[in-house]
Order: structure tokens, then C-alpha cells, then sequence
């Protein structure tokens, strides 16, 4: 019977072993090629009917990873992501994977994450420091530590609505969850489509309002538009990777935008026009002598500066053909963060970021669409005009939130 007992006791200390050497060898601390850019560990508040499938408290571990060989380098065989928790009472085995994340792509790189089932009773044993590690398939590894120190239950987001029916709402709700001492309150929207993808992610609000950016929408398109409430520990460092957040409530808004009615006037225009062509081109004088020349004109004239977005002052997407067309001072619209960086003529960059500390790169322009790369981030850039104001737009590749600057003249 000692013998028995002595055999399984040496079986046991020979598999925690083994655990060991795994974690070490794949958290290792070694950097390699793959770059984390986006890395989460926090208290996840979802719906029961949660469209993703993981409604209910969840212990929510994400990371955002670019490879130079892309995508599939970060997939591929030999790919792996993992995470390992400190608490020497974690509820769950450990290392514990983190799975690709299909909804949410991201372009030369992948998001991987994992939804651990907990209940408040659960707090005391998830606290403390978090390794997150990510191998690509060159088996390059690089690891990074995020803290959660204060969890917290946020209820869900209520009363979500839409102020009308078109391509650029704003989305408002009500936040049922009393401030709490040592966090900070943010609120943030996400759009989803019809396939379950999340495509846009937008900047942080302190208000439960947010408009919907244009060109995102289609008239007629199902979407979900997710509402986020979630709070940061401002003990921990203001930076992006890995983020402070420790806990995120979610709900959804069903949503499919109507064409307004600028849009159905230009489409009874263009078919009216087609009408009129089709008759000359069969010889009938349907518009007796009146030229279709004159005829264009007078329904142009007739219609006027028909769209609702011109009319109004929204955002005017503009191609950058040129660098020098952005150097210059920038700072965040509206002063909602300290963000504000100097460009250059060439492209290069220096400031200081939404979080308040410093920051620098470059924007690159190929095919009049612009990217950018900074020290801790990369992703695209898009210049428009928003109410008479030149504004850059700088969306990161890891889904984080975007920021919106303002030229300063």
C-alpha cells in the first residue's frame, strides 16, 4: 500500500515537473519576432444569450499578436498561445491556452483569447500577476505580464438606443454602476456584422454617447452594435500593453441603418436618367426637343446639394496623396486626452499619446491610403474633414481603441 502511494506521489511531482519545463520553455524570456500588441486579463460581464457564446462572468484572457511573416506565422504548425496565473490557488489547470480568435481579425498577426467560467466567490483566487505568451511557427516566443489586482462584477449597459435610423447614429445607454474609489470609468462601442466579424472598435468615451464614424455602415446591412462599460485600475500604469483594465460589462443593440432620403432622391435620379437614355437610344422623342444635356442639369439643379452628410458637416474622407499635406501641430478632438504629436514633412512623428506618455513614428502613404508605425503600436491612418476641421483618424492593427486628432491651426 506505501508502495502504491509512494509511486503515485513520485508520478505526480514527475508531471508537475514536466508543466514546469513546458511553461518555462514556451514563457520564456526570451523576445522573439512575434510583437504583442494588444494583451488583456480582466472580469468579463455578458449577456445569457451572449451572440459569441460566452454569456455570463467570465475570467477574460486576450492577447493581440503582428508577425513579419504574417498571419499564418501565428497559426501555422508550431504556433502556440498560452497564459499562467501566480495565485497558487487558480481554479483552472495551468498553462491554460488561449485559442485563436476568429471574430476578431487582425491584418499580419492574430488575436487569441480564452473565457474562463468564474463566480464572485472566485475573486480572491484569480488576483495577481498574469504571463502571457505567444510562439510562432519559427518557434520565436515572446511573453508579457499583466496584473489584476482589483476585480469587480459591472452590471450590463441598459436602455441602448439609436438616435435615428441612419449609416451614423449616435448610440446612447445607461450605466447602472456607481463609481468606484481607485478605478476609472470608460465606455467604448464596437460593430459587428452580419457575420459575427468585429470590424470596427472604436476610441474611449466618458460619456454613455458615442456616434457611429461614417463610411462604416450599409444601408439595408444587419449589424450588432456592442456597448462596453469597463473599468481600469489607476494604480497601475496608463499604458496600452498590457492594459490595466479589470473589468468590462457588454451589452448589444440589433441595428440595420435605412437609406436616407438624400440617397433614395439620387436613386430616383439615376433612374429617371437611365430611363431617358434608354428612350434616345431607341429614337422616341419621350422629352421632345429638350437636349439631355439640359435635361441633366435642370434635375441637378432641381435636386440641389441633396446629401443629409454634406449638409450637415460630417466626415469627408479625403485620399492623401502627399505627406506634406499632413506636417504640422495635432492634438485630440475636442481635448478629450492629452494626445498631441508634431508631423513632419516626411512623415515622422513625436508627441505624446492618449495615455499621456511619449510617443513616435511614421505615417506611410502607398496607393493614397496611409499607415502608420510608432513605438508601440502600427495601424492605418485616414484624413478627413469633420465640420470644417481637418482630422486624423489612427485605427491600431490590434483593435485598440482609435484616435481621433485634430489639426491645430
Amino acid at each position: 500500500m506505501n508502495r502504491v502511494i509512494l509511486v503515485r506521489n513520485r508520478t505526480r511531482v514527475l508531471q508537475v515537473a514536466i508543466a514546469v519545463v513546458v511553461v518555462l520553455g514556451f514563457l520564456s524570456d526570451a523576445f522573439g519576432v512575434p510583437l504583442i500588441t494588444n494583451s488583456l486579463v480582466y472580469v468579463d460581464n455578458r449577456p445569457l444569450n451572449d451572440p459569441f457564446g460566452h454569456g455570463g462572468l467570465t475570467l477574460h484572457a486576450e492577447l493581440g499578436v503582428t508577425d513579419p511573416s504574417g498571419t499564418p506565422a501565428r497559426t501555422g504548425p508550431g504556433a502556440a498561445s498560452a497564459a499562467t496565473s501566480n495565485n497558487p490557488n487558480f481554479p483552472f489547470p495551468q498553462p491554460f491556452p488561449l485559442p485563436l480568435n476568429l471574430p476578431a481579425p487582425i491584418p499580419g498577426g492574430a488575436d487569441f483569447i480564452n473565457f474562463l467560467p468564474i463566480t464572485a466567490a472566485d475573486f480572491p483566487n484569480i488576483v495577481g500577476n498574469y504571463t502571457l505568451g505567444v510562439r510562432n511557427t519559427a518557434l520565436e516566443v515572446a511573453r508579457i505580464t499583466n496584473v489584476l489586482l482589483k476585480p469587480e462584477i459591472l452590471q450590463l449597459p441598459t436602455d441602448i438606443v439609436a438616435s435615428d435610423d441612419s449609416t451614423t447614429p449616435t448610440i446612447t445607454w445607461t450605466d447602472p454602476n456607481p463609481l468606484v474609489p481607485g478605478l476609472g470609468r470608460t465606455y467604448q462601442i464596437q460593430l459587428i456584422d452580419d457575420s459575427l466579424t468585429i470590424f470596427f472598435t472604436g476610441g474611449i468615451s466618458l460619456t454613455p454617447s458615442i456616434a457611429v464614424p461614417p463610411g462604416l455602415m450599409t444601408p439595408g446591412r444587419e449589424y450588432l452594435v456592442r456597448v462596453n462599460i469597463f473599468d481600469v485600475d489607476l494604480s497601475q500604469p496608463s499604458v496600452p500593453v498590457p492594459n490595466p483594465r479589470v473589468a468590462l460589462a457588454r451589452d448589444y443593440l440589433a441595428f440595420t441603418p435605412v437609406p436616407e432620403a438624400s440617397s433614395l432622391v439620387l436613386l430616383g435620379i439615376g433612374l429617371l436618367l437611365l430611363s431617358v437614355l434608354s428612350r434616345l437610344s431607341q429614337g422616341r422623342k419621350a422629352i421632345g426637343n429638350l437636349k439631355l444635356k439640359t435635361l441633366v442639369a435642370t434635375i441637378l439643379l432641381v435636386a440641389g446639394p441633396t446629401t443629409d452628410s454634406l449638409a450637415s458637416g460630417a466626415a469627408i474622407e479625403t485620399p492623401i496623396t502627399d505627406l506634406k499635406t499632413l506636417s504640422g501641430d495635432w492634438r485630440s478632438v475636442g481635448n478629450v486626452s492629452p494626445a498631441a504629436i508634431h508631423i513632419k514633412e516626411d512623415g515622422t512623428y513625436q508627441g505624446v499619446a492618449a495615455t499621456g506618455s511619449q510617443t513616435s513614428g511614421r505615417i506611410i502613404v502607398s496607393g493614397g491610403r496611409a499607415s502608420y508605425q510608432s513605438s508601440t503600436s502600427q495601424g492605418t491612418v485616414i484624413f478627413s474633414e469633420e465640420g470644417g476641421k481637418d482630422v486624423l483618424t489612427f485605427t491600431p492593427a490590434s483593435r485598440a481603441s482609435a484616435q481621433k486628432l485634430e489639426r491645430v491651426k
